[in-house]
Order: C-alpha cells, then sequence, then structure tokens
C-alpha cells in the first residue's frame, strides 16, 4: 500500500498539526548545519511538502525552488504563504521547472519511494542540475529507529525488515497512521554514490540525555542525515 499524500486529512493535519519537534531538533537542524551558508544561494528542497523546511531556508536568505508531487501539499503551502517561494508541482524527478542549483535537500522523502530506480532517477535529475561542489543533503528516519518510541514519531514493523518492506507511521498529532518504505542505511548510501556524489559525511544526531522531554531519541538515532558533493 502507498501513501497517498494528495489525501486532503493527511496533508492538513501534516501542516497544522505536526509540531516535528525531533524533525526540527535533530533532523532540520543538522541539515542546516551540514549546508553552513544558504543567504543569497538557490536551493532546491525537492518533496517540499507543505512548505516547514522551505520557508526556514528562505528566512536565512536563500533564493528557494520548493517541489512536491502532491498538488494538495503545494496547494497548502501556498496557502500557508510563499514568501517568495517557487512552489512548483511536479511529477516525480521532473526538474525542468529548476535553474542551476548551488544546493539541494531531500528531506523525509526517499522513505516514501519504493522503487530504487525511481529513487536513483529523482538523484541524478538534481546532480544534473548541481556545480561541482554542489551539495546534496539528505534526511531520512533511521532504519535502525524501527519500533522505537521518538517525540515526534513512532514506527513500528516485523523485524527482520528487508528493503522494500512496509513500515507503520504515526505522527505527533495526526489522527491518521500511514506506511513507508524502508531501506537499510548501506543501501540508501549507495544510491545516493550512484547517481555521482561524493558521501561527505554521515550524521546520526542523539539527544540531550539532560533534556527530560525526549523519549528514546537518548539512546537510539531517529534519523540517518547524509552530505554529498559533486
Amino acid at each position: 500500500m502507498k501513501t497517498d499524500w494528495n489525501e486532503e486529512q493527511l496533508v492538513q493535519e501534516y501542516a497544522d498539526k505536526h509540531r516535528g519537534i525531533t524533525d526540527w531538533r535533530l533532523g532540520y537542524k543538522s541539515v542546516l548545519e551540514l549546508l553552513r551558508k544558504v543567504c543569497g544561494k538557490t536551493g532546491l528542497d525537492y518533496g517540499c511538502g507543505s512548505g516547514k523546511f522551505a520557508r526556514r531556508l528562505k528566512e536565512f536568505g536563500a533564493n528557494v525552488y520548493a517541489l512536491d508531487t502532491s498538488q494538495r501539499a503545494i496547494d497548502e503551502a501556498i496557502r500557508i504563504g510563499d514568501v517568495g517561494i517557487k512552489y512548483r508541482h511536479i511529477k516525480s524527478g521532473d526538474l525542468s521547472s529548476v535553474p542551476e542549483l548551488d544546493f539541494a535537500t531531500i528531506n523525509f522523502v526517499l522513505c516514501c519511494v519504493q522503487d530504487n530506480e525511481e529513487i536513483a532517477e529523482i538523484l541524478r535529475k538534481i546532480y544534473e542540475k548541481l556545480p561541482q561542489e554542489g551539495i546534496l543533503v539528505v534526511c531520512e528516519p533511521h532504519p535502525d529507529g524501527v519500533n522505537h518510541e521518538f517525540v515526534s514519531y513512532r514506527s513500528t514493523g516485523k523485524v527482520p525488515l528487508k528493503s522494500g518492506d512496509k513500515v507503520r507511521v504515526e505522527l505527533d498529532g495526526l489522527s491518521k497512521k500511514f506506511c513507508d518504505c524502508w531501506r537499510p542505511k548501506k543501501e540508501t548510501l549507495e544510491l545516493i554514490a550512484q547517481a555521482g556524489f561524493f558521501v561527505e559525511r554521515v550524521k546520526e544526531p542523539l539527544a540531550d540525555p539532560e533534556e527530560f522531554f525526549w523519549k528514546d531519541e537518548k539512546t537510539q538515532v531517529p534519523y540517518l542525515i547524509v552530505k554529498a558533493v559533486k
């Protein structure tokens, strides 16, 4: 079963009710650190959803192109406020509306795609839009995080898992559960490298154990974050 990110309830709740504390504190924060300075640069948020991270990039001074295969998600992003962001509804991997980029991000997208060939095509298209030394940062749910309880999400699956298996996902604030596609860390890194990128750094951040509100984030890495360079 493929999750339909054109479904009104799912898109609306994700935009309005998902606080995403783990996302912001351990995921997006690390993405921004790996991108370093984005002010004045042209960047892509591929699979932008309702535009949460695209808006943050814009706040830091980037010229942002935000693409998604869900028309409903793009409509929601524009409803919230586009603040000069170039939102585009696209077919998977279609970057024809995007100019040459300085950097690109893919956050919580590969887990929505079961077909590795489709992922490979997306990565190849992004590679073509980047200059030499251009940066791609990918942030995904960590494959070892299945059956752990995080502040922002919980995914469950029958282990051992194999590539392409579905895991059930619950996000904070959402009444509806959905499915992600699981793949091992090694496979994700190989897909990025096979597109031509050099994998420069892998971050697997844990939460500060002194902060009382965290759950399994203190001992289990919730996200796999990869910096790749053309």
